[in-house]
């Protein structure tokens, strides 16, 4: 199956609530790669890669969150990244947005 990246952006109350940990733990269970990051800005960014079904249950997780956050839109662009070997990270938040790689 067919592998693809998603770069995701996510507003809404997302920092500060356990989202980051939300989405390591369910890219994990989904066999994701890619890393989660807080943006100075308030919003989180999210790059992962992985088979389009396994992305699209990501997607409406990310959606969702954990309980105390309070999603207000997501966004999500396919990007070019590929991280042979890679896990999925929690980075240290950031101003820049990625391609950093």
């Amino acid at each position: 199956m067919k592998s693809l990246s998603l770069q995701f952006f996510v507003s809404g109350r997302v920092q500060k609530v356990g989202y980051r940990a939300f989405v390591h733990k369910q890219a994990l269970k989904l066999e994701l790669k890619g890393f989660v990051r807080n943006l100075k800005d308030g919003r989180v960014e999210v790059v992962a890669r992985g088979s389009q079904d396994k992305l699209s249950v990501f997607e409406d997780l990310l959606r969702a969150g954990p309980p105390r956050a309070e999603v207000e839109e997501v966004t999500l662009t396919e990007v070019e990244w590929d991280c042979l070997g890679c896990h999925f990270e929690v980075e240290p938040d950031g101003e820049d947005i990625w391609p950093k790689y």
